[in-house]
């Protein structure tokens, strides 16, 4: 019997475990399933959270870059100014070397920002500069040299190390013109990079973001982080390509890691096209990081929430449920024993009343969990709510505290948290009067007491030694207690400090400029600013000045004509601004002559114009006397040209009449003396047959005579007609005829692959044929003879010069004079055949090209012709 009511006790125990372990599962189960949506919720949400950052930071970035665009804008337009100041420059007009280098040291003293200062000439030559350097450097090979030789307006350079000042620089050049509009040079400012890396670190730029200065080529110029080394280094790949295809905009990239980064590529512009390019960077993931942080942190939450819930469930369902169920068992078990005696049946009424306690439990159950799921989403919500209020503060860019009525702080954002340089724990509970000192009196704790209590806001700004920073303090009254918003104003005051002493550096310049300078306002026409020069020149005070307009210093006949000038749109080079030559009238009524230059500007936020005035009196007459004395050439070298037009003329008639009339009769004769040799050979003797050897080669002397005397008064009046040609080619045709005339003749030619050149190519053809004739015939005694055709650049590089060089029978320079005379020769028929015209011939046409042709030789050793061609 006890081993029967044992396994009785076990079954009923596996029955009652059973239903425990089912009814615990299914509420695991239900919770599992309503977290479910809420995880799909949260994730679809931290995806377009993340999708929203990620615009957000690109707008960013694109802001940031306009902000170093615009500072980059500055530095071209300061640097533009410094040129055209530069330019305009009396001691750098005037082309005087110790004036100009004095002028460029005191200005290079008050410029600290760059390298160099100086003046390159147009033939590279650096002359004066404010450091000094030395022998001489040339700098023709740089970019912003060439540019503005060629374009006449300002222009950059490229990343370069200085050759003078071993600084890593980049350059702006202006051409320089003196009062004759001749280019005298070209004025050019060295911007140290040091200087450009440190203004654009002075920008704020938000952790992980890189600001990148680049030049046209792709290379770094200036870093706003700390990597000093990346400067002159290429940046990165895709930005490289987008710069040298002269992109801009916003760029994404994705590196070898698989990190996908964000470009923003702002152009600056430099005389219409792109000088300079910031580029501005930053990571996709960290800008979608704080929506990927608040995912974790929501997911985790979540699933410790659901963990707790299970576990309280699991472990609370026995005693909640099963022993409760167990009791009322036992409760009505007993009533039944207490009186309410059944039949044998009994069985099928407690099977009823397990019904009815299933049917309560289920209903009980549904009741809880209904209640538990309304807590559980109240709680979640204000979690949530919290927690998103959190991750706001922290994410604000100011400083946010809250103390209570007593000052003790209760709460701080990272923000303030970082600015206050302690950790969270140190900093709550601490007194805000005592970690931002009040002034010694007390006076700010009872000004902000006062406005508090009226329920105003306080503010105020203030340097704290402690922190070495300015903060700007916004102090209110909350619910919680006491606001204050803290911000950082330290680089604020960094900037307004560096605009104010760039100001009064401008002011300087402007105030003792040699030049009268002023400042108008364009819709009221009135004064706002004249130099000393200005005051000096015209005879007015300053204070004269200022209650004028600029129509009260215009003779009263030129004010129309201004007034239609002011009202009709002009077309102004932004760069150089406009320039025109007027009337002024001075105090004492003196009227003369200026040119005026005007640019556009912004002046104490108004819009005005900044004028130059320059005394024109004395360059008009100067022009005006110029101008009479070129008249006065034109018209004597139209005369001159006209004399040698009609003594050409003559000549081709002489030359014509010669031909014409000597060579029937030199024919006859020729004819004559070769009937003779002939027929008669066999009856002259020795002496008569040389006679009329020597007739033969008379009459044929002097026919080639008679077409060298025809070529040569030909090659003058011939028209030039221009364009690429190659002397090369030219060269090589003239050998292979040689070759082709004498193949018995064993000479070394060594010609140069190409020599380009402008010019008339039937001509040019006939001074490199007579050159290589002439080589060619003054070697035929050499045993192993050579000819060089070639090219080289003068020793001041403004031309180049082409030569044909043999180690011939030579000259003595002391005859040199009557190399290109016609008909002179300095050696013999009888050693040399010719007539004496090949090289008279060939001057001439390098004379007519613009150029000039000499020769270098000593006897028996060879001779060099070289000559130049000027077009």
């Amino acid at each position: 019997m006890k081993a029967v009511a044992s396994r009785l006790k076990r079954r009923a125990w596996w029955r009652r475990m059973t239903h425990q372990q089912s009814l615990r599962g299914l509420l695991v189960a239900v919770m599992a399933l309503a977290t479910l949506p809420m995880l799909a919720v949260v994730v679809v949400a931290s995806l377009a959270e993340q999708d929203r950052l990620a615009r957000i930071a690109a707008q960013d970035l694109a802001v940031l870059a306009d902000l170093v665009g615009a500072s980059q804008e500055q530095l071209v337009e300061g640097t533009a100014q410094v040129l055209m100041a530069v330019s305009n420059a009396p001691a750098v007009t005037a082309g005087e070397l110790q004036p100009c280098t004095r002028y460029m040291e005191r200005l290079q003293l008050r410029l600290p920002g760059y390298a160099n200062i100086g003046l390159i000439s147009p033939a590279g030559r650096l002359t004066c500069r404010a450091l000094s350097v030395s022998g001489d450097a040339q700098l023709g090979d740089r970019l912003y040299f060439r540019q503005a030789m060629a374009s006449g307006k300002l222009a950059i350079g490229e990343y370069i190390i200085g050759r003078t000042t071993g600084i890593r620089t980049i350059n702006f050049g202006l051409p320089v013109r003196g009062d004759d509009g001749a280019v005298r040079g070209v004025a050019f400012a060295a911007v140290d990079l040091a200087a450009v890396g440190r203004r654009l670190r002075s920008v704020s730029v938000p952790a992980g973001t890189e600001v990148l200065v680049a030049d046209a080529n792709g290379i770094v110029l200036a870093d706003a982080g700390n990597a000093a080394s990346s400067v002159g280094a290429p940046v990165e790949p895709v930005v490289f390509e987008a710069i040298r295809a002269r992109a801009a905009g916003l760029l994404d990239s994705r590196g070898v890691n698989g990190r996908a980064r964000h470009h923003v590529i702002k152009p600056v512009m430099v005389s219409g096209a792109p000088g300079l390019y910031v580029v501005v960077s930053a990571p996709d993931d960290v800008a979608r990081a704080p929506a990927v942080n608040s995912l974790m942190l929501q997911v985790a939450a979540i699933l410790a929430l659901l963990a707790v819930s299970a576990l309280g469930i699991w472990m609370l369902g026995h005693r909640l449920l099963t022993q409760p169920l167990e009791r009322l068992l036992a409760a009505t078990r007993a009533v039944g024993s207490d009186g309410y005696a059944s039949p044998p049946q009994l069985e099928r009424s407690r099977v009823r009343e397990l019904a009815m306690l299933q049917l309560a439990l289920h209903r009980t159950w549904r009741t809880i969990r209904r209640r538990g799921e309304q807590r559980d989403r109240v709680l979640a919500e204000s979690n949530s709510a919290q927690q998103g209020m959190v991750e706001i503060l922290d994410r604000m860019s100011e400083g946010f505290l809250v103390a209570d009525s007593a000052w003790s702080l209760t709460y701080l954002n990272q923000r303030a948290i970082d600015m206050l340089q302690k950790g969270r724990d140190d900093l709550t509970g601490e007194n805000f009067w005592t970690l931002l000192p009040d002034e010694a009196d007390g006076s700010m704790r009872r000004a902000c007491d006062r406005a508090l209590a009226r329920g105003r806001t306080w503010e105020y700004e203030k340097y704290y030694a402690g922190y070495g920073r300015w903060f700007e303090l916004r102090i209110f009254t909350s619910p919680d207690g006491i606001g204050v918003f803290l911000r950082d104003s330290t680089e604020r005051r960094q900037t307004l400090e560096a605009l104010r002493e760039r100001e009064l550096r401008y002011r300087e310049l402007f105030e003792y400029n040699p030049h009268v300078m002023w400042v108008y306002d364009i819709r009221t026409l009135r004064f706002l600013a004249v130099n000393e020069a200005a005051v000096a020149t015209y005879g007015f005070t300053g204070d004269e000045f200022l209650d004028m307009t600029v129509v009260d210093i215009r003779p009263q006949e030129d004010v129309a004509a201004m007034m239609e000038f002011l009202a009709t749109p002009q077309m102004v080079n932004p760069l150089l601004g406009d320039s025109r030559i007027w009337r002024h009238r001075k105090k004492d009524g003196r009227v003369f002559l200026v040119e005026v230059t005007t640019r556009v500007i912004s002046f104490d936020e108004h819009p005005a114009k900044l004028v130059l005035v320059t005394d024109a009196t004395e360059r008009l007459l100067v022009d005006s006397r110029l101008r009479r004395n070129l008249a006065g050439i034109e018209h004597e070298l139209a005369a001159k040209s006209a004399e040698l037009e009609l003594a050409g003329k003559v000549l081709e008639s002489y030359a014509f009449l010669i031909s014409h009339d000597l060579r029937s009769p030199l024919q006859v004769i020729d004819g004559f003396a070769r009937e003779l040799t002939v027929k008669h050979s066999a009856n002259l003797d020795t002496q008569g047959q040389r006679y009329l050897a020597r007739i033969r080669a008379s009459t044929q002397h002097m026919g080639q005579l008679i077409d060298a005397m025809l070529q040569l008064s030909r090659v003058t009046r011939v028209p030039i007609r221009a364009a690429q040609a190659d002397l090369a080619e030219m060269a090589r045709a003239a050998v292979d005829e040689r070759r082709a005339r004498d193949p018995s003749r064993d000479v070394t030619v060594e010609i140069e692959a190409a020599m380009p050149c402008f010019g008339d190519a039937v001509l040019l053809g006939q001074v490199m044929d007579s050159l290589v004739d002439n080589a060619w015939k003054f070697t035929s005694r050499k045993t192993s003879g050579w000819i060089r055709i070639g090219q080289r650049v003068s020793e001041n590089a403004s031309e180049i010069i082409y030569f044909v060089s043999d180690n011939g029978a030579g000259f003595d320079m002391a005859y040199a004079g009557k190399l290109f005379v016609a008909f002179q020769r300095l050696h013999s028929t009888a050693e040399f055949p010719g007539v004496g015209v090949g090289l008279a011939i060939a001057q001439r046409i390098v004379t007519r090209h613009g150029g000039r042709m000499w020769a270098e030789s000593s006897a028996g050793a060879g001779s060099t012709f070289n000559f130049t061609i000027g077009r």
